[in-house]
Parts: structure tokens; sequence; C-alpha cells
């Protein structure tokens, strides 16, 4: 089977079905966060990221974002059935679990962070092994509670 990534419009689209609005999308509200994790879940994306200040960010995803269309209305477009699949895991993991006290964003860019660290930078985190960042605005607590989400991207739906 190839493996073709996935476009724009159903870039926009699986971003829609997750919850952002046309003008969250515009102005990249989630989006680098949403992305990642799709791609994650397995949504065929070809983005690159690389720990920036703030954690994970893709160049590539930003200046793509420009040529996005700015709505998935009127668009013929369907997902491919590994970014249906993604985006349904996600939406699993999209909100805060109850024992947090974080908004959205923050949550999404913890859950972004915590992953990104732990398997490309392959930092164990638990042991004080964290970027900056982490450390600065996050408790272990709040790491291992991410940890346990993110092992829902992974799961069978």
């Amino acid at each position: 089977m190839i493996s073709v990534a996935a476009t724009p419009a159903e870039s926009t689209l699986a971003l829609g079905l997750l919850g952002l609005s046309d003008q969250q999308i515009a102005s990249d509200q989630e989006v680098q966060q949403l992305v990642y994790l799709l791609g994650r879940a397995g949504a065929e994306f070809s983005y690159r990221y690389k720990w920036e200040v703030f954690g994970p960010y893709s160049v590539e995803l930003a200046t793509e974002l420009g040529e996005w269309p700015l709505s998935s209305q009127g668009v013929d477009v369907e997902l491919s059935e590994a970014t249906a699949k993604a985006v349904e895991q996600v939406k699993k993991i999209l909100e805060p679990p109850g024992n947090v006290e974080f908004d959205r964003p923050v949550w999404l860019r913890l859950l972004m962070c915590v992953d990104f660290a732990s398997t490309r930078a392959h930092l164990e985190l638990s042991n004080g092994d964290r970027p900056q960042f982490l450390s600065r605005n996050f408790e272990l607590e709040d790491i291992t509670i991410a940890r346990s989400a993110l092992a829902e991207l992974t799961q069978p739906s």
C-alpha cells in the first residue's frame, strides 16, 4: 500500500472535526498541537518538528498553513482511512481530564511536549531530565497524566 501525505483540504477538514473553527485554523490556534497529535495517531502528515522555546514546532506546517483552504465547506474532500482513525483517537484525549486544571490549549501543548520529549528526544522526564519549558510550567504529576492520556493515541478504536 502506498502512503500519501494528507492534503491541505483534508487537514483542514480533520481540524474542523476536532472542533477548530475556520478562524482558529487561519490564526494557527492549536493547529501545531493538533496536527502533531494527529500524526502521532497515524494520520499521514509529513511535517517535521523541532524543539523551540515552547515545545515542538514545524516551520513547514506554519509556512504551508497560509496555503491551506480557509474553510473545508464546499471543498470536495474525504478523510483517508488513516486520518479518520487518527481523528477518532485524538478526540479521546482532546479535552483535559478532570484531575488537571489546564484549559484545552495548555493541555494540548503539554501532550505535544511530553510526547516529543519522550519519543523523539528519548528523555525520561520522570527523573528531572526535562526541557526547560516542561520543568518550569508543569509538575511531574501533570507529565504522568499526559503520558497516560498519550497511551490512548496508539490503542485501537
